[in-house]
């Protein structure tokens, strides 16, 4: 009994391949070109600017892949804060530049109500 299970089980082992070959597509899978870069090259495009903050104990900020505390020197200058929206690095001449953590979202139309009109007559006659 076990033998005609064993026999159709090394059939279909066998026939596999061949089955798989049938349902695949015409031509072979071509990757893109890769472009070659070096080990320096691919960290500083993955790691570069702030990536994230830890905040607590032991403050730090993630610049450039490297763990930053608050002091410590990184880009010409010094971290100065590390705030929950970003870090600010304090440089030699006194600047201070604002590492954000997430990009600037842009102001929508809704948002500025400022000079929105408090009369209704757009809206006369409607229900």
């Amino acid at each position: 009994m076990a033998g005609p299970v064993i026999r159709a089980g090394v059939a279909a082992l066998v026939a596999w391949p061949l089955w798989s070959a049938a349902m695949g597509p015409e031509a072979p899978f071509t990757p893109p070109a890769l472009r070659v870069t070096t080990a320096a090259e691919a960290a500083t495009e993955v790691a570069a600017g702030l990536r994230g903050v830890r905040l607590g104990n032991a403050p730090a900020a993630l610049i450039d892949g490297q763990w930053i505390a608050p002091g410590q020197a990184v880009r010409g200058a010094r971290l100065a804060a590390v705030r929950i929206d970003g870090a600010l690095l304090r440089h030699p001449g006194g600047r201070v530049e604002r590492l954000p953590l997430f990009p600037p979202q842009p102001a929508s139309p809704q948002a500025d109500l400022s000079n929105a009109s408090t009369t209704t007559d757009s809206v006369q006659g409607q229900p």
